[in-house]
């Protein structure tokens, strides 16, 4: 037999549920508060699930999400794409676009310089592929 702790006014969640992700970069607690921890290049699966009892049979369902970090301070400087997944699944010989966002909501961005480091084995940054989008005023030098 199992017993269920609950109050004469209601059930907690955790008494009937069990809350799990497959990834540190988004995090449960045991009423199913998700909490962002940090971006993830791969997909994350949220699942809830019904605890057993007795002879009974759990019942879960899942359901996959992103995790994106927004921009969170003037100066942060964020790659890739702001919602979603951070960057496309490209093949062998495809071009990867890769936006470069830098909040500053607060202050006037004078000037700034971004140095982006990657392994040349797996990627190749193409000359003269730089380009500024709308949104930006002043000149642009990429190098």
């Amino acid at each position: 037999p199992c017993t269920l702790r609950a109050s004469l006014t209601y059930l907690a969640l955790n008494a009937i549920y069990t809350f799990s992700t497959n990834s540190t970069a988004i995090s449960t607690s045991s009423t199913g508060l998700l909490t962002l921890n940090s971006n993830s290049n791969r997909m994350i699966r949220f699942t809830a699930a019904t605890r057993t009892c007795g002879t009974s049979t759990s019942q879960s369902a899942s359901y996959d999400m992103w995790a994106n970090l927004a921009l969170g301070y003037d100066g942060d400087v964020n790659l890739g794409n702001t919602t979603g997944v951070k960057f496309q699944n490209v093949q062998p010989g495809q071009a990867l676009s890769v936006n470069v966002f830098i909040r500053s909501s607060a202050n006037i961005l004078l000037a700034f310089q971004i140095q982006i480091n990657f392994d040349p084995s797996f990627l190749l940054a193409a000359a003269g592929s730089c380009s500024m989008q709308s949104g930006w005023s002043g000149s642009f030098t990429c190098t």
